[in-house]
């Protein structure tokens, strides 16, 4: 049954996974690294490099990137044998059963969406569930061994050391015995060794520069690297965000593992509590460390790309929520064996109904991930680097995010597409002294890229600079020019058009609201800007019909666009088609309401939440324009009022309301915004001309 379960599982997963390089976090990196035998971002990951770079050898089907995803696939499938194995043997399940409880641990949302992405996490889960197996059966020594191993994994192995170290004690396991587990744990955690040794040969990907102890230390604590939970939480106070993320965590145990799930889960912690203590010793403090006090300590704010990284540590928690559901499973077959008065029909058919149910529960799991998981088409990263790799010439080109710079990294150093006149430029990296050496054999120069003096100073030195639409591109007084995905640092010809019509490859479902996940909605919104961006330029040069072509074709791909809504409707109001102004600037404000809306909730800071709110304003002011025009005072008065709710300082609303009013007949309202205005726009000469008319007496 092992068996079989290992290879049904393998196969869903090497059948569902990404046919290339997966848009998910560090995916880029990590192949890129493991394809050099180099040093990754800290704390270095020094196991899963290892092993990739064998898989990337020993693999003998795909690319390179779908062989480190037959490993992350490997290990999951291994991950869910082991777990029938666990639980199997702890709470008594017969084999259809503890089948059926780890097939819908397997295909639970996270763990199959992980195992099919070139991501370390699976052989962490894999490494653990190993441990944690050996600790049950009293091989304490060995699995504190393990454990250290796991660290080299991912590092969040640490989380669970706590219920590993309860567990023992609970067990009263002598000093002894305990000190030679902790010997035997700095045996495993000496895998961290490797990327110092590594580090004096001069990898290609070196980062950090772990070539002393000390560096190796910075990196190992993360001295060195300010992670994606440290930089986004850190405008807030501790514990600010703990409440709504629970929350978060505890939807998920619902939708991904359904509410039968969570009922065992309780039921099996109460009966764990009663009947084998040490156990719900080991389970609890696993659950509550990995998920609870980690997500305390986290304290993400609740946007879509915080939790995007949050649900990746949703792993560790799991096993121990799962552990606990499979406990409240052998719980109630243990209930009807004991109350069967031998094999009757009655106990037969309770048992049957027992064992369908939990198939039954693993169909659902399987049915409601396999949309959202299935990958097999997905082409999106590949197709972007190549896309990118396509646009420019000649050039350093500087990139922000993340993913879209390590996929041009793993066309560079896995692929080995690299071409010495194209360098990509980490903005975030550009700075870093060890950054800088890694470039040493390619034509650019490094600068940081924080200040608008920064970006001159990298423009001065390097011959052609493009950059992507999130780079934050900050100097004002350089003109800049939509080229395809990239923007031209400097004024030119727009390329744009030639290159997202014709040359750019488009394999998939390119609507942003198709996808559950972050990283590929994240990819075609980039396209998406791409196509705005272009549209502006456009608009700018009076060539409204093309414009709105492209305004269109970013609203196809990213349906909540509200910039893209807007301008759509000032290219139709310069035509003077106020109809059709009017739908767009209505469909914009919809769009800025649940912006608005979303920044409160994400708890955006206070300058992002402002610049919502005044983009916000502009359409419904321009809405109230396109009303007046259209002979709907009412309406646009209500748009103007609308417009200073949400920037108390909009000038020209107050101005524009005064107009409304003025033409109602309600002078004291229109001498009241009038007041207004003129108190927040002293400059306006038509306002005060009128407002000496109404103090005049006159009308």
């Amino acid at each position: 049954m092992k068996a079989a379960l290992f290879l049904t599982t393998f196969c869903v997963y090497i059948l569902t996974a990404f046919p290339a390089l997966a848009p998910y976090r560090d995916s880029g990196e990590m192949t890129s690294v493991s394809a050099t035998l180099g040093v990754a971002h800290p704390p270095g990951y020094p196991l899963y490099i290892l092993a990739a770079n064998i898989a990337g050898k020993a693999v003998p089907f795909g690319n390179y990137a779908y062989r480190i995803t037959a490993l992350s696939a490997l290990f999951m499938a291994g991950a869910a044998a082991l777990f029938f194995s666990l639980i199997k043997k702890t709470f008594d399940l017969k084999d259809i059963p503890a089948a059926g409880a780890a097939l819908g641990f397997a295909f639970s949302y996270f763990y199959w969406y992980l195992a099919v992405v070139q991501e370390m996490y699976t052989m962490s889960v894999f490494l653990i569930l190993a441990a944690s197996c050996l600790l049950l059966n009293s091989k304490i020594i060995a699995s504190f061994f393990v454990l250290g191993v796991a660290a080299g994994a991912r590092t969040d192995a640490a989380l669970v050391y706590p219920a590993f170290v309860l567990y023992a004690a609970s067990r009263k396991t002598g000093v002894k015995k305990l000190s030679a587990a902790h010997i035997a744990l700095a045996g495993g955690l000496s895998i961290f060794l490797y990327s110092w040794v590594r580090a004096q040969n001069n990898p290609l990907i070196n980062w950090g520069d772990t070539s002393t102890m000390g560096r190796l230390m910075d990196s190992l604590l993360r001295r060195s690297h300010g992670g994606a939970l440290d930089l986004i939480s850190g405008g807030f106070k501790s514990g600010e965000n703990f409440y709504v993320q629970i929350k978060y965590y505890a939807l998920h145990l619902f939708r991904d593992f359904t509410p039968a799930v969570a009922v065992a889960a309780v039921v099996g912690a109460v009966q764990l509590y009663r009947r084998k203590i040490e156990l719900f010793l080991f389970a609890a403090a696993g659950f509550v460390v990995s998920g609870v006090i980690f997500i305390y300590l986290a304290n993400m704010p609740p946007n879509t790309h915080a939790l995007a990284i949050l649900e990746a540590h949703f792993l560790l928690p799991d096993i121990f929520f799962c552990i606990f559901a499979a406990s409240g499973a052998g719980f109630l077959f243990s209930k009807i064996r004991d109350s069967g008065g031998g094999k009757t029909a009655l106990f037969m058919t309770f048992t049957s109904a027992l064992g369908a149910c939990v198939y039954l529960v693993a169909i659902w799991i399987f049915a409601s991930s396999l949309g959202g998981v299935n990958k097999r088409r997905n082409f999106f990263l590949p197709d972007y680097a190549r896309n990118i790799s396509a646009s420019a010439a000649n050039a350093a080109v500087v990139i922000k995010e993340d993913v879209q710079v390590f996929s041009l990294w793993h066309r560079r150093y896995a692929q080995k597409l690299s071409r010495p006149d194209l360098n990509i430029v980490a903005a975030g990296l550009a700075g870093s002294g060890w950054y800088k050496k890694m470039n040493e054999p390619w034509n650019v120069i490094l600068t940081p890229l924080r200040t608008a003096d920064d970006w001159k100073r990298f423009i001065s030195a390097n011959n052609r600079v493009f950059f992507s639409n999130d780079a934050e591109f900050p100097p004002a007084d350089i003109a800049t020019t939509p080229y395809g995905l990239l923007n031209f640092a400097g004024a030119g010809a727009s390329k744009a058009s030639m290159l997202l019509d014709d040359i750019y490859f488009y394999r998939g479902d390119f609507r942003y609201g198709s996808h559950r996940e972050f990283f590929a909605p994240d990819i075609i919104e980039d396209y998406a800007k791409a196509w705005h961006r272009e549209g502006f330029y456009l608009m700018t040069r009076g060539q409204r019909k093309e414009a709105a072509y492209r305004f269109l074709v970013a609203l196809k791909m990213r349906e909540d666009f509200p910039v893209a809504a807007y301008h759509l409707g000032w290219c139709h109001f310069a035509e003077n088609d106020f109809a059709g102004a009017m739908r767009y600037y209505k469909y914009a404000t919809i769009l800025y309401a649940r912006y608005v809306k979303m920044a409160e909730n994400y708890r955006a800071a206070p300058d992002v939440k402002e610049s919502v709110r005044r983009e916000a304003a502009v359409a419904w002011l321009h809405r109230g324009v396109t009303a007046e025009r259209l002979g709907l005072n009412d309406e646009a008065l209500e748009s103007y009022s609308r417009a200073t709710e949400l920037s108390v300082n909009f000038a020209m609303a107050f101005y524009n309301k005064a107009v409304i009013y003025w033409k109602k007949g309600d002078f004291a309202s229109a001498k009241a915004n009038l007041i207004k205005t003129v108190e927040l726009d002293p400059t306006n000469a038509d306002a005060k001309r009128y407002l000496s008319i109404l103090e005049g007496g006159r009308r």
